[in-house]
């Protein structure tokens, strides 16, 4: 009986070392992981970063005139007439004009824009950008765009 004894403790001790090797090399294996799906978390951010610092392909500018002198009524139209891509834009009014006009959508242009003053727009397309320039007045509107 003690033989049977000693040979069931050492089997269990056997079978305890064993079982120590698997767990320390399933924590190995769990690091390695962690550290790859880090690795490729953070590839990935930086790629993403990357290629926000990127430079512009393309840089325009355009002067932009809306002429509603001889109107009688508001005018409103969009700043470009056909599809005008764009990642990011700086917009100013002629500091000489005269004449508040204002900004929006198609359907609202309610964000006044005053002689001097500009903005900047991350747009992807400029002719969604609407003007409303009342009666009497003279719009020159300077765009300076990234494509």
């Amino acid at each position: 009986m003690a033989w049977r004894g000693g040979y069931i403790e050492e089997m269990h001790q056997e079978l305890l070392a064993k079982l120590n090797d698997l767990i320390t090399k399933l924590n190995s294996m769990l690091s390695q992981f962690d550290v790859s799906l880090s690795t490729r978390a953070s590839e990935t951010t930086l790629s993403g970063v990357s290629s926000k610092l990127t430079q512009p392909t393309q840089l325009k500018s355009a002067k932009v005139t809306i002429d509603n002198s001889g109107g009688s009524s508001d005018l409103v139209q969009p700043l470009f007439s056909s599809s005008t891509p764009s990642k990011y834009a700086v917009i100013k009014r002629d500091e000489s004009d005269t004449g508040d006009i204002y900004v929006g959508d198609p359907t609202s242009q309610e964000f006044p824009f005053k002689a001097g003053d500009s903005f900047e727009t991350m747009v992807s397309d400029l002719s969604i950008i609407y003007v409303k320039v009342p009666a009497g007045v003279t719009a020159n509107i300077y765009v300076l765009y990234e494509v």
